[in-house]
């Protein structure tokens, strides 16, 4: 995400708008990714998929924010992670941390520099970000909505077992 910002500062300082060299790489980049956040959604689709594609979804399915919080599980050893903490941690506190470098780094650059905040830079940045991840974000936040049916006739929610929706 620091990556994509100091991009965006060096052709703001060359008082540039985005080049072709840069348009040709994002955009390409961008795409794989929202085929790769769609894949994961699909898997959540109660299809059985056949074995090519499902060996697909199971190796795109690391793009997914449950999965990238999937670390934050560890900490059951050591504390009590119920299901509503690993969903705030998940739509709420990861969104967060991709968000701040840049915003660390914007800030930093602006007081070395002694140049003017220019936030609708750091806006910019905030922005493509955002619209890289609206799929999984999305997908992830309507977890709750997302219920399973039990033998016993109540209902759990997919990705979190031990909450029965109403």
């Amino acid at each position: 995400t620091s990556g994509l910002h100091i991009v965006n500062l060096r052709m703001e300082r060359r008082g540039r708008t985005a080049s072709a060299s840069v348009v040709n790489v994002v955009v390409p980049v961008s795409q794989i990714v929202t085929c790769i956040q769609l894949c994961t959604v699909m898997t959540q689709i109660s299809i059985r998929w056949t074995d090519p594609f499902t060996l697909l979804l199971d190796a795109l399915s690391y793009v997914s924010l449950d999965e990238l919080a999937h670390g934050f599980r560890a900490l059951n050893c050591v504390a009590d992670v119920t299901p509503v903490l690993r969903f705030l941690f998940t739509n709420v506190i990861l969104p967060t941390a991709l968000a701040l470098p840049p915003a660390i780094l914007h800030l930093a650059y602006a007081k070395v520099t002694g140049q003017a905040w220019k936030m609708h830079i750091l806006g910019e940045t905030l922005l493509g970000l955002y619209a890289a991840l609206i799929i999984t974000q999305v997908n992830s936040a309507v977890g709750p909505f997302r219920c399973s049916p039990h033998p016993n006739g109540l209902w759990t929610m997919q990705g979190y077992h031990a909450v029965v929706c109403d």
